[in-house]
């Protein structure tokens, strides 16, 4: 049953930390705030110190709010592109190339922000919670290759 809860729980994690991508327009640094606060709250899960504690808020508050900004931007981008699609009747070569370019360089920083950030978090981490992380990381991967459609 510990795995269960803890999977459900990493999973939530993981999903919290999406919330900036997905609300970023509405509030950055609102955002990155709630997502610290909320993994603050499950980090009794994983049995954090407050040390531990401080150092997770210190390291999410360093990259979320960069996150949720390039993925701001990413949206932006996305709403310039459907908005030509609408108004023009030929193709803009140079604006959808100058947009792909722009994702792509967005993606490829939010990629190594997180990424950069999970080395920071597993930074803190005892062996033994790092163990347990993994295992559940591992279950995770488990069971998207069982079920996949």
């Amino acid at each position: 049953m510990k795995i269960k809860t803890s999977l459900l729980t990493l999973l939530l994690l993981l999903g919290m930390t999406l919330t900036p991508y997905v609300e970023a327009k509405n509030n950055l640094l609102g955002n990155a705030i709630g997502v610290i606060q909320e993994i603050s709250n499950l980090a009794d899960e994983f049995n954090l110190t407050n040390e531990q504690k401080g150092e997770m808020r210190s390291v999410l508050m360093n990259y979320l709010p960069n996150i949720a900004l390039k993925a701001h931007t990413m949206m932006n981008n996305r709403q310039d592109l459907l908005a030509a699609s609408l108004t023009e009747d030929e193709i803009d070569e140079q604006l959808i190339l100058s947009i792909a370019e722009q994702q792509g360089n967005l993606l490829t920083g939010i990629i190594i922000d997180k990424e950069r950030m999970k080395k920071d978090i597993r930074g803190i981490l005892t062996d033994n919670q790092k163990d347990f992380v993994d295992a559940l990381i591992q279950t995770i991967i488990e069971f998207r290759l069982n079920h996949r459609s």
